[in-house]
């Protein structure tokens, strides 16, 4: 893996032109991380901007108030915390982010050339764009679902995990090849791994879905998007 297939996942940078794309691998370069390892911590200045060319890096917002903290996850061209970055970065806005994964590997651009190459070309912009406003609206979706039973909580997730890693079956179903722990799963949720667990048991009692190291097939999505919405 190398900066440049790295970038052609991400939906924004694929948009640019070749001569646009070389100038951001010039002064581009690859990270590696451990799982548990900081990508970024809180109150850190950002200087550049990070896409995920490997593994999966979760992105902690902390509790304000009466707010319980809450958790993202990203994946394979995706860029966390996008929505912070800025032509003057302010170290208060920025939120903690960690390799989920071993390994998780990175490519970080330098926040001005990132910036200089999205004015210059409207398809990367607008991508960039589509992709902030996806944080913007999972973060949302999270607040909204504070409050709510954990079932629901839990089938939301994995059907928003469903909807950007999954692979369709042969057969039907769909298959999340993340590998992700119940406790894991949980601290996505909002939820007591306990909680998570016989959730996830119970589902699996009913054919909805299964796991296996780590990774969840959905075998009755219909079903488990009746729980999200709070119908089952």
């Amino acid at each position: 893996m190398d900066v440049r297939s790295t970038f052609r996942r991400s939906p924004a940078l694929a948009a640019l032109p070749d001569n646009s794309l070389d100038s951001l691998v010039e002064v581009s370069s690859l990270q590696r991380l451990r799982r548990g390892e900081a990508l970024r911590r809180e109150g850190e200045m950002i200087l550049s901007v990070v896409v995920i060319g490997h593994g999966l890096v979760r992105e902690s917002v902390p509790s304000i108030g009466t707010r319980p903290g809450m958790a993202l996850l990203f994946g394979p061209g995706e860029t966390p915390g996008i929505a912070e970055v800025t032509r003057r970065p302010r170290s208060a806005w920025t939120t903690e982010a960690a390799a989920e994964t071993d390994p998780v590997i990175v490519a970080r651009i330098p926040i001005d050339p990132y910036l200089d190459a999205l004015a210059a070309h409207a398809g990367a912009a607008m991508g960039a764009l589509e992709e902030t406003a996806g944080h913007a609206c999972a973060l949302l979706r999270r607040l909204m679902l504070a409050s709510a039973p954990a079932d629901v909580r839990i089938a939301t997730e994995i059907i928003d995990l469903a909807d950007r890693f999954g692979d369709e079956l042969e057969g039907g179903g769909v298959l999340v090849p993340l590998r992700l722990t119940r406790a894991e799963l949980a601290g996505l949720c909002g939820v007591s791994p306990t909680t998570a667990a016989h959730t996830i048991s119970a589902w699996t009692h009913a054919g909805i879905l299964s796991t296996h190291d780590g990774a969840i097939r959905i075998d009755n999505l219909a079903r488990l998007q009746y729980v999200a919405n709070g119908t089952a």
